[in-house]
């Protein structure tokens, strides 16, 4: 991997393409690019000299020497929240696996191929997980933008910030008098996702779902890998068809060549619920409801449109 080290400024400036393109046109700005050029081929080439030594990884994992140049992976690509700092180390990961293999291509031996991967994906979660602490540290629901949402659930005893973010969400439809939708996605296998270190993975499902939700949608990876979307002033009908079109965003993510799949429950506000607790409970039971059913989506909630591929019952 002598190669992808040399080769981190190539590396870096991929990185940044892949930065510049996740972000919306008018938040583009939000990359310090200056920073990011002084700081990203240094991250880029510590990534690099990890795939092929246990000891460079390890001065990238909490103890090590390297640390500090993990956590700057969130500030690095402008991210200011968990998820958005999943999405930038995710897309440093696509951008070193393109590398790579373009190096294995003269040496496309299949077990060398999938021995790399892992080796990557270990590494990317390492990273990640430095850099989610930091975002997660350097935010508070106070000043985080409408749209933003956190990856790790608060201590015992407290409310996770989307469940905060969702009261006043509630609130403020209740006196507007607006329905109001709230979707719980669950990944299959999310949890031995998590144990084989695929955290990246994860945060590419968060990417895509978060090509079909509207700009002031709430998004919020929880530890351990389901996904809540808050989605203010949107009744039954469209959170059917939000629910569908995030189903068919998933499908779209694969783990080792293989698409993933999720089960999706939906509540409404009023309808279902009034406060936090009670709408979330109704989510919950909507997704426990697909799931004895066997299908992808309660068909309570699958409105009058035909079923999808991706709404095909389990097998």
């Amino acid at each position: 991997m002598h190669a992808l080290v040399t080769g981190a400024q190539s590396i870096a400036k991929g990185w940044l393409l892949a930065l510049l393109e996740m972000a919306p046109l008018g938040q583009a700005e939000a990359v310090p690019v200056a920073d990011f050029a002084a700081g990203a081929p240094a991250l880029c080439a510590a990534v690099a000299r990890a795939l092929s030594s246990d000891h460079e990884l390890a001065r990238l994992e909490p103890g090590g020497d390297l640390v500090p140049l993990a956590v700057s992976a969130a500030r690095l690509a402008g991210a200011v929240t968990p998820t958005e700092s999943l999405a930038a180390v995710e897309a440093l990961r696509e951008v070193m696996w393109s590398a790579v293999r373009s190096e294995l291509d003269h040496d496309p031996e299949p077990d060398l191929v999938a021995d790399v991967a892992e080796r990557l994906q270990r590494v990317s979660a390492v990273v990640a997980s430095a850099a989610v602490g930091a975002a997660a540290g350097e935010r508070t629901t106070e000043d985080r933008p409408t749209g933003e949402a956190p990856v790790a659930p608060a201590p015992d005893g407290e409310e996770t910030e989307w469940r905060q973010a969702l009261a006043e969400q509630l609130e403020a439809a209740g006196r507007a008098g607006e329905p109001l939708a709230l979707l719980l996605v669950e990944i299959d296998d999310a949890e031995r996702l998590r144990a084989a270190g695929a955290g990246t993975t994860l945060a590419r499902v968060v990417r895509a779902i978060r090509g079909e939700v509207r700009r002031p949608d709430v998004i919020a990876l929880e530890e351990d890998g389901r996904v809540w979307i808050i989605a203010p002033g949107m009744p039954r009908q469209g959170g059917a068809n939000l629910a569908r079109r995030v189903l068919a965003a998933v499908g779209t993510v694969e783990h080792r060549r293989v698409p993933l799949m999720a089960t999706l429950g939906v509540a409404v506000s009023p309808d279902d619920g009034r406060d936090t607790a009670t709408l979330a409970a109704a989510a919950e039971q909507d997704l426990l409801t697909a799931q004895a059913d066997n299908v992808r989506m309660a068909a309570s909630d699958a409105g009058d449109e035909p079923p999808r591929p991706d709404l095909r019952p389990v097998t």
